[in-house]
């Protein structure tokens, strides 16, 4: 009982930073709540869907008593994952400017992005979406008494990252952009790279590795955009 509070205790230390943000921005109680019962469903649901299929998180890992070495692995991971995501952003930006708008991080900050959009993003798209989907194709496909394969961990690596690229498409929106348009096409297709990209990380080294990469991707893109 006491390591499932750790756990619990760690995961919303992880959301509130993100939740903060939110508050900050003024946005309607109603929201900030739906936001945070989202953000803690996921991270229950990943909490008990991801030790059954083999996915994990190094720090929870460690708060158990298990082994925590590879934590030096999911940082370097999670700095190379930042920098070709990131600069894999800016080179498309600059390449097809015509249709990317110039104004598109004007209403965004890099701590909304980092703190909000890169933790509650992977809880709620890897930690809860992606385990979900792996451990039903393990329950359905998978050899019950070993961990699932690796067609079963890129099956539900590539579905997850559609939604996450449908939500990026909903906040362009949002923001008044069109949502059938050269621009959401290219939305699209970047979010659904970094889908896999991310799931990747989360699938090899761990959901801190994801995070980090997702939050160092922002920080290499905000620092480039008018550059």
């Amino acid at each position: 009982m006491k390591t499932r509070v750790k756990y619990i205790v760690f995961l919303i230390f992880l959301g509130m930073p993100g939740l903060l943000v939110l508050a900050r921005m003024d946005v309607p109680a109603a929201k900030l709540t739906v936001a945070f019962l989202a953000f803690a469903a996921c991270a229950l649901l990943g909490l008990w869907m991801s030790k059954h299929v083999g996915l994990s998180s190094v720090i929870l890992n460690w708060l158990g008593g298990e082994n925590h070495r590879g934590l030096s692995s999911a940082f370097a991971c999670a700095l190379i994952g930042a920098i070709a995501l990131g600069y894999l952003w800016v080179f498309s930006a600059r390449l097809f400017h015509p249709i990317v708008p110039e104004n598109l991080y004007d209403r965004i900050s890099v701590w909304q992005a980092m703190l909000y959009g890169a933790v509650y993003e992977e809880i709620i798209f890897r930690w809860g979406l992606m385990s979900l989907i792996l451990f039903l194709f393990w329950r359905r496909f998978g050899d019950l008494d070993a961990k699932p394969g690796p067609l079963l961990c890129w099956m539900s690596i590539l579905l997850s990252s559609i939604p996450f690229a449908l939500a990026h498409l909903l906040s362009a929106w949002k923001l008044g952009y069109p949502t059938v348009s050269p621009f959401a096409l290219f939305l699209l297709t970047l979010n659904c790279i970094a889908g896999v990209v991310l799931g990747w990380l989360y699938w090899k080294k761990g959901l801190e590795s994801a995070i980090l990469a997702h939050m160092g991707a922002h920080i290499v893109i905000f620092s480039n955009w008018r550059a």
